[in-house]
Order: structure tokens, then sequence, then C-alpha cells
């Protein structure tokens, strides 16, 4: 079993977002209060005063924890300052909080997509760098500990030069226009002016983070074509992409939420000349090891047979056989944020602001690929 480490102080930590009945808030929070790195003192949840006031009871905060902003909450908590903020409002809400927090000094953990569009993305990092404030974006695979020793195979050399990958990343939660019912979730998603991308900013970004993360290559060309497929919806559902890394190696990427029977079901597979891996996001604990013409080997999350690399060791917090999931993935990242907290390093070891803005350089490449008819897109350069 990897080793969590404690601190004997908890550092003050407000939300932005993620009141009552808001699915991702209380995943933050859940996260949050597995290790006590950090300790939820207040939240500005609602622009309501009323609303964020009536969370900040129903979390467990108290009175008077509850902000209409940040500046209230900055203000209202002055004798018990806030050292970092989750924002974990909708894509459109997330420059002005990050440039926001940025100015007054916070560290920053956001969730993803980092913003509605690229020029929106150069904003928040020049704030983010101008202030040196420790940066992390919620892109959660790369909390798992068999992405960890993905990663670590591919590049120790044991699948020789890379070939090609492909990732898949299904849902179906939106085959339905379920949006037209007022399904809160499903409303903001599929609203262009909130959500900037559908598919493409909501799952299609995991994909393309956990293909650079694992392979350490970027993306660096794109075909691609983006789809409305349930009718009227005025953003996209169903995002299909041939690509290209820096390297050479080939990659399909598909993403899509319409596929019917479909939960979560993100799929990497990554192949060299000797040999491949692939891992399933619904079976976490396990990373097929495929050498060419030796036997296929399965490798197991809290495994004691000695072949886990110290990071993925470190990353698992029960041992072989009791399942890790979602909650204790970002638990990992928000153990490596606390350290850059901490230390008051801009950055880890985790995905941070150049992997978020590159995040949006890829969906500004699906988008002008897509409205040219699938033509072939560079992804921008993204060097913060």
């Amino acid at each position: 079993m990897g080793a969590v480490h404690h601190k004997a102080k908890s550092l003050s930590l407000g939300m932005i977002g993620g009141g009552e009945g808001a699915f991702i808030g209380g995943v933050h929070r859940a996260a949050i209060a597995l290790d006590g790195r950090f300790e939820l003192v207040a939240g500005a949840f609602s622009s309501s005063v009323e609303r964020s006031l009536s969370s900040a009871l129903a979390i467990g905060l108290g009175e008077g924890r509850g902000f209409a902003n940040l500046a209230a909450m900055v203000d209202g908590m002055s004798e018990h300052p806030l050292r970092a903020v989750s924002i974990v409002t909708p894509n459109f809400r997330h420059c002005e909080q990050v440039v926001a927090a940025a100015n007054a000094g916070l560290a920053i953990f956001c969730e993803k997509p980092l913003a509605c569009t690229l020029q929106e993305a150069r904003v928040m990092a020049a704030a983010v760098r101008r202030a040196q404030v420790p940066f992390a974006v919620a892109h959660v695979y790369s909390g798992f500990p068999m992405v960890a020793q993905a990663k670590y195979l591919v590049a120790s050399g044991m699948l020789g030069k890379i070939r090609r990958a492909d990732v898949v990343y299904l849902q179906g939660w939106l085959a339905q226009p379920i949006e037209l019912d007022g399904q809160k979730q499903a409303g903001w998603r599929t609203d262009p002016k909130l959500a900037g991308a559908g598919a493409s900013g909501d799952i299609a970004t995991h994909a393309h983070h956990l293909l650079e993360h694992v392979t350490g290559d970027t993306l660096s060309h794109l075909s691609a074509r983006q789809s409305s497929l349930v009718e009227g919806r005025l953003i996209d559902d169903d995002v299909s992409m041939l690509g290209e890394m820096a390297s050479g190696a080939r990659v399909t990427l598909t993403a899509s939420q319409i596929a019917i029977g479909r939960a979560n079901g993100l799929t990497i597979s990554i192949y060299g000349d000797r040999g491949s891996i692939s891992w399933q996001q619904e079976d976490p604990d396990v990373l097929w090891l495929c050498p060419d013409e030796q036997p296929e080997q399965r490798w197991i999350a809290g495994s004691d047979k000695g072949y886990l690399t110290e990071e993925a060791r470190s990353m698992c917090r029960t041992p072989s056989g009791h399942p890790r999931g979602f909650i204790e993935a970002f638990a990992n990242l928000y153990g490596d944020f606390a350290d850059q907290v901490e230390s008051r390093s801009p950055s880890g070891r985790y995905p941070g602001l150049q992997e978020a803005v590159r995040g949006m350089a890829f969906l500004d490449a699906l988008a002008k690929s897509s409205n040219a008819n699938g033509a072939w897109t560079q992804i921008e350069d993204v060097k913060l």
C-alpha cells in the first residue's frame, strides 16, 4: 500500500461554484477530504448570496461561510486567509475567476477545459504567470496509478518506437435532448455560450491530455469532424479525429456523448514496434501489457510483486484487490497541488498551466479542421 502523506496543518481553501446539486463540486470536496491537506473553509457557491449561504450550511461549513464572489470571500475570510481556490464553475466563468484569483495571489485548482476559447486561455495564462501562483487543472485520469505505470513503460522504451495510439471516450447520457427537460448538467453543457464546446470540451480534452501524458509526445496535426447528432442541438455531441504526433506516430481519437449503453468508457491503447499497452478507466486497476511474441500480461495496481514503479505505488491508497477509483485519483491531484502550495512552486508533476492551455489549442484546432470539412490542421505549439 502506498504512503499517503498528511500535514500537521491544513491549507485553507475556498471553492467557487459547486453548490448544492452540483455534481462536480461534491467530487472535489470528497477528494479534498481524503487526505486533509486542504481545509475547505468558505465558498462562493453561487452569485446569489442566499443560495451561497444555503450551500455553505448544507455542506457543513457553518454560518457566514457563503459568499457571492471571490472578492467578498477573500474579504470575509480575512481572519482565516485563503491559500488556494478550487474553481468548479461552468466553462464560461473560468477566465474571470482565474484572473481574479491570480491577482489575489491565490493558488488555483481549475476544472477543465480551461476556458471557452484559446484567446481566453492566453489571458488566463498571462495572469497566472505574472502572479507566479501554483496552478493545477482537473485532468483527473492522470491521477490513476496504472496510468502512471503506463507512462513509465512508454518512457522506459519497453514498447520500442511508438507507431500509433488509439483513444476512445464514449458516454451515452446525452443521447436524447434531455437539456430541453431542464436537466441542469445537460443544460449548460449543451449551450455554446456557457460551455464553448460540447463533447469536445467535456470529454475529448480528457482523451487528448491522456494521450500526451502517457506517450510523452505532442499531437501536432489533426483532421477532425465535430457533429451534433441529436436533432436541434447547437453544440457538438460526437467527435472523430485522425492525428499525427510530433514523433510521427499515428493517432485515432473518438469522443461521443450519444453512445447509448456507454457510461464512462475511456480507453487508451499504445502500440510500439516491440509491444503494446492498454488501459480502461472502467477497470482502472488493470494495465494490459503485450510484449511482442510473448504472452499477454495483466498488471495490477497495489500488487506486491515488485513490478510497479515508485510513483505508481505511491498513488495506490489500498492493497491489491481493493479497487481504486475516481475520487482517489482526484485526491492524488490535490495532494500534488498541496505540495505546490506549500513550496510556492508554480507547477507540479500532474497537469498544470501548460497542459491546460495545450488543451485549448487542441480544441481550437478541432474546430478549425471540422469547419474546413476535416482539413488537416496544425495544433498551435503552446510554450509557456
